[in-house]
């Protein structure tokens, strides 16, 4: 008898208990984005648009990079991944237990094209020979910014209805062409991107089915 209610209570009660740990972002593998507005991301661009672009950075200089951003700040909403979804397709309701324990950095992304390169390592991502420092961009210090958070959760899933648990946020792209010179001679030339998150967060939400 005691075996028999036992097993009742497991399919009428579930507990999950998950621990997301930091991860690197790479927006072209999210499930979901979004733009406020149109962009052209920099592997969509055509050999036509680039040609275009590389006319703002053919004035030759003594030494460093010219740079020409084509977006700046366009801001995305996205799902970066669902971490679960469950149905409950039956005529009782159904009592669920969720705990996580969520501990995330909050990073960001970059992308090249042409001979730009990009230099990493476990816990940095910037772009090779000064690039950069060009850009005057704060990126690279807000992989360093943690996050921690707990979450205990006990709901009730009505029948025809399912849970959904996903990671919801928000960022900034910022990409363009530049062309490296050295002695006024062209060394690199490409295309960047830049993707910023600003918010990163998970999300519950019960539905109908």
């Amino acid at each position: 008898m005691m075996k028999k209610i036992s097993i009742i209570f497991l399919l009428l009660s579930y507990i999950l208990i998950t621990t997301q740990t930091s991860y690197a972002i790479n927006y072209r593998n999210f499930e979901d984005v979004n733009f406020v507005r149109p962009i052209r991301l920099i592997h969509q661009f055509t050999e036509e648009e680039y040609e275009t672009y590389y006319k703002h950075v053919q004035k030759r200089k003594f030494y460093g990079w010219q740079t020409y951003l084509v977006h700046e700040d366009i801001k995305v909403k996205f799902i970066s991944e669902t971490a679960f979804v469950y149905h409950n397709d039956g005529k009782s309701v159904i009592d669920y237990h969720y705990k996580a324990k969520t501990k995330e950095l909050r990073h960001y992304d970059i992308s090249v094209s042409g001979s730009i390169g990009i230099s990493s390592n476990k816990s940095d991502k910037t772009f090779k020979n000064g690039l950069t420092a060009s850009l005057k961009m704060d990126f690279k210090y807000k992989n360093q910014v943690e996050i921690q958070e707990e979450t205990e959760l006990k709901i009730k899933i009505d029948p025809q209805t399912k849970l959904r648990y996903y990671y919801y946020g928000e960022g900034l792209i910022t990409n363009g062409v530049a062309a490296r010179y050295v002695l006024y001679f062209l060394r690199e030339k490409g295309g960047f991107e830049v993707f910023r998150v600003t918010t990163h967060y998970p999300r519950l939400e019960v539905l109908p089915i």
